[in-house]
């Protein structure tokens, strides 16, 4: 929020001054931190409770009233709990401001200013906007039954959105996650896009821009098929930027997700991401550029109880994902999910894609926290990784928790695990158990390379037999320490490297320089010597995705 007008120097306004604290909002990263929320606040008592801190500031105590209480929203459960150096900001009421911030007085409409400037407005860059409705187009079905439209005829069908511009649009969700999209009456995902699609079948989006807007760009759902997304600007959005969402029977299928720039989204809810399946098949998200986002870049759901939605057969391929996890944590810059006791394989392929900078967010102490560059979550099975660059993910490049049938081959893994906590230490690893169906997994023609020695887990956890059939004819290197002498019991789950090699593990592996042409420059290219080339099989990785760059420049600013 913004507003210029009065310097400083005229002092506090007095609408600021009076300590009345009639109430408000706050804006709250609960103890786990992979989400937030708003609830209302109101003083402990009629009026308010003050008492002078050690330094003369007043101190105001707030109660505060969690919105949704039928859904055990603000339980005690650690996702959900309250806790010291739990992340908040009180928000929606005059008390509150700061030089250069505005509040809007909903009931008598007035909109009060704590200027920093001689002059407001001062032309369209000063203009503060108040938001009146959410969805500004919906495409929407008639006669839905189950989520679904109850006919062929109930469709609407080929629907094209190009050149438009989406902006200033509402939202009404306080921000949990409960219920991920499932039912509508549920509260979670936050999911108040600008542009909704309902029912909708050859519908395009092409060429838009979706900026500044207190929800999320573009929502599809109630058996949406054949969607195009492609070549428009999401930008500064309180939500995620595409989200492709149902159940059964409501979820979309066949839908092409490409040429995207995404950029500063999940500015009001933390649980949000670039693009968002929950869930949704047959998709593609392609060639997209995707940076500075609260929580996952792209991030895929898949359900196994009846009747909820399983999200089978996409392609993720040939995206830039940058700058992840930056509000909250548990997270992947590319983060699938399954639920506990899958059998399923959904058989989706995740190629291509240059993801760095994965930080994670808990509480006010821990950053960089609990995440990674791809996330296999929660059984997550039948999924195939290859040709990817991860470099600088917090705690490692890639986890498999405990999922089954996955296949992971000729992807470069830089610089991870530079999280402060030793738990964090790994640049790839597994959480596995006989319990959760680990197995039939694969780890081979992969190039693992760090300098810091301090990160000295180089496969962490469960990355061997039984929970994979094949760990070998990878390249390992560390910049600082030859990794085929070191003595470190922490290097492999068999301690050193001759104790692996011993166990049956990376026989035909390779420890030396893998050659970068531009390691120091943030590049994952690799010379024409390299001896990954060794590798059997190794192909190389197109200079697109290896050298991490931004392909899009400022491609947002000229939309301006």
């Amino acid at each position: 929020a913004r507003g210029v007008g009065r310097p400083a120097s005229q002092g506090v306004p007095a609408f600021v001054a009076d300590p009345s604290w009639s109430g408000g909002k706050m804006n709250v990263y609960p103890k786990d931190a992979w989400f937030s929320y708003q609830a209302s606040v109101a003083p402990v008592d009629a009026r308010y409770v003050e008492e002078q801190g050690s330094d003369g500031d007043t101190v105001v105590y707030l109660n505060m009233t969690c919105p949704l209480p039928e859904f055990e929203a603000c339980s005690a459960k650690a996702s959900d709990q309250l806790t010291s150096g739990s992340r908040f900001f009180l928000y929606d009421t005059v008390e509150a401001l700061s030089e250069g911030e505005w509040w809007w007085d909903a009931e008598a409409k007035t909109m009060l200013v704590w200027p920093t400037s001689a002059t407001f407005p001062d032309g369209d860059g000063d203009a503060v906007v108040v938001p009146t409705v959410e969805q500004v187009v919906w495409v929407k079905a008639d006669n839905l039954v189950n989520g679904a439209p109850a006919a062929d005829t109930d469709y609407v069908l080929n629907v094209t959105l190009e050149n438009l511009r989406f902006s200033d649009s509402a939202y009404r969700r306080y921000g949990f996650q409960e219920g991920f999209n499932q039912w509508p009456e549920y509260p979670g995902f936050p999911d108040d896009g600008a542009l909704r699609i309902s029912g909708g079948v050859n519908t395009v989006v092409r060429g838009c821009t979706f900026r500044d807007l207190g929800g999320a760009g573009l929502v599809a759902s109630n058996a949406t098929s054949n969607l195009v997304v492609e070549q428009n600007s999401f930008l500064r959005l309180g939500q995620s930027a595409v989200m492709l969402i149902g159940n059964a029977t409501s979820q979309v299928t066949g839908a092409e997700v490409t040429h995207n720039d995404i950029r500063h989204i999940g500015l009001i809810h933390g649980s949000a991401g670039g693009v968002v399946l929950s869930s949704a098949s047959y998709v593609g998200v392609r060639h997209n550029f995707i940076s500075n986002i609260a929580r996952w870049g792209i991030h895929v759901r898949h359900f196994e109880a009846e009747g909820k939605g399983k999200s089978y057969s996409n392609v993720i391929e040939f995206n830039q994902v940058h700058n992840t996890g930056e509000q909250s944590n548990a997270l992947g810059g590319i983060s699938v999910i399954a639920t506990y006791g899958t059998t399923d394989v959904v058989d989706t392929v995740i190629r291509y894609n240059c993801i760095k900078n994965v930080v994670g967010y808990g509480k006010l102490d821990e950053r960089p926290y609990y995440s990674y560059g791809i996330f296999l979550d929660n059984e997550a099975s039948g999924y195939t990784i290859h040709h990817n660059v991860i470099r600088d993910a917090s705690f490692a490049a890639i986890k498999v928790h405990y999922g089954h049938d996955n296949t992971i081959y000729n992807n470069i893994l830089m610089d991870s695990s530079y999280g402060p906590d030793e738990k964090s230490i790994g640049q790839f690893d597994t959480v596995g158990s006989p319990t959760h169906n680990t197995s039939g997994n694969e780890f081979y023609r992969n190039v693992l390379a760090w300098t810091d020695p301090v990160a000295y887990k180089m496969l962490q956890g469960e990355t061997e037999k039984p929970y994979y059939d094949l760990i070998d004819n990878n390249l390992y290197y560390n910049a600082e320490v030859d990794i085929a002498t070191w003595n470190n019991s922490h290097l492999t789950p068999e301690g050193t490297w001759t104790n692996w090699t011993a166990s049956g593990y990376d026989s035909a592996s390779i420890v030396g320089d893998p050659l970068f042409t531009n390691w120091t420059g943030g590049s994952a290219c690799l010379a024409s010597d390299s001896p990954a080339y060794h590798l059997d099989g190794f192909t190389e990785i197109p200079d697109v995705i290896c050298a991490c760059a931004d392909p899009m420049g400022s491609k947002q600013l000229a939309n301006a």
